[in-house]
């Protein structure tokens, strides 16, 4: 007959107390459940990516300080990806050392509001071009189009975006590079940028492509519950279940 080899051996000692002794079999078990958390999960791979190989140019961002007739501008990359994401991580060359706002958003626009909007953030660009300044982290993004406005500090103080003029773009196979995008105020002919909510500049398509970058992990690939929480539940209840029937045992006698 085939024999159940318990999870727990309960033997009394003296005075009362209880030692608990885990049987090999299940000690392998849990080594091996413990090996398996410890395991490191999916890393965040790139998403799309725009490098610079050598010193470019920038693209102004600056807000009007008031009045939609004077000079100021509203930047805006945009990607399509069908796959969806987690632990996403959003950055772009901005400097200037001003602050400013960032938006993620669904759509851009005349029209657009905040119901398109995904996130915003404030950001500090950089003193000079070169690095990237994190925008956003840690969000969760399904499959579907995305664009990445930028907006400066208001007039007279102004960031820039760099354009490289060899740009290296990466992208994963899921997802495609979208277009730049750029709202610009230059009176007396040019007004088209919304001082109130500035993704819903008037944008035009511009030359070029910003430097930013986007990683996460493909959300089919994000680890899934532990081994280690399901072994340790059925241990803890087959535990109690040993104890439990040992002291019947005892209390029969």
């Amino acid at each position: 007959m085939n024999r159940l080899i318990p999870p727990f051996y309960v033997v009394p000692k003296d005075r009362g107390v209880w030692r608990v002794t885990l049987s090999k079999p299940w000690a392998a078990i849990t080594a091996l459940a413990l090996m398996g958390a410890a395991l490191p999960g999916a890393a965040a791979s790139t998403i799309v990516s725009i490098a610079d190989t050598n010193s470019g140019t920038g693209y102004v961002l600056q807000l009007p300080a008031s009045s939609p007739s004077m000079f100021g501008g509203v930047l805006a990359a945009s990607w399509s990806t069908t796959n969806a994401y987690t632990g996403v991580t959003i950055q772009a060359d901005v400097y200037g050392s001003q602050s400013g706002t960032a938006y993620l958003m669904s759509q851009i626009g005349t029209g657009t509001t905040a119901a398109e909007q995904i996130a915003s953030a404030g950001y500090t660009a950089a003193a000079t071009a070169g690095s990237l300044t994190t925008l956003f982290s840690g969000l969760s993004l399904p499959s579907g189009t995305y664009f990445l406005v930028l907006a400066g500090p208001t007039t007279p103080n102004l960031n820039d975006w760099e354009i490289p003029p060899s740009p290296v773009i990466t992208t994963d196979a899921a997802t495609t590079l979208g277009s730049f995008f750029g709202a610009a105020n230059n009176p007396p002919n040019q007004t088209t940028v919304n001082l109130a909510y500035p993704p819903g500049s008037n944008f035009s398509t511009l030359g070029g492509d910003p430097v930013f970058q986007v990683t996460g992990t493909l959300a089919s690939a994000a680890p899934e519950p532990t081994t280690c929480g399901f072994v340790g539940t059925a241990l803890m209840g087959l535990f109690i279940a040993a104890l439990r029937k040992r002291r019947s045992s005892i209390g029969a006698r």
